[in-house]
C-alpha cells in the first residue's frame, strides 16, 4: 500500500491566494472608492487609500479583488528615499 504524504504548513499555505509583495512597495494603493464587507463590518475604502502589503484584508479580496480594486505603490515620489538615521552596529556616522 502506498504511503500518502501530509503536505507541511509552509506548502498549504502557498496553495491559498494572497497578496503579494512588490519589489520597491510594500503598500497597495486603492485604484476607486469601494465598498466591502470586512470582519462583519461594512466599510468604505477611499480612492487612493494605502493598504499593508499581506493586510487580512486584501488577503479576503483574493487576486482578482486584488487586481480589480488595488495597484502596488512603489514609488512615493520624492519622498521615498530615506536616510539612514543611525549606525549600523561596528560603523562610524559621519565623513
Amino acid at each position: 500500500m502506498a504511503e500518502t504524504k501530509k503536505a507541511t504548513p509552509a506548502k498549504r499555505a502557498a496553495r491559498k491566494p494572497r497578496a503579494k509583495r512588490v519589489s520597491g512597495g510594500s503598500y497597495y494603493k486603492a485604484r476607486h472608492a469601494f465598498g466591502v464587507q470586512y470582519k462583519g463590518e461594512f466599510i468604505t475604502i477611499a480612492a487612493d487609500e494605502l493598504v499593508p502589503a499581506g493586510h487580512a484584508l486584501l488577503k479576503q479580496l483574493g487576486s482578482a479583488g486584488l487586481a480589480e480594486h488595488f495597484e502596488p505603490v512603489t514609488s512615493f515620489g520624492r519622498w521615498d528615499k530615506v536616510e539612514q538615521a543611525t549606525a549600523a552596529p561596528g560603523e562610524k556616522r559621519g565623513a
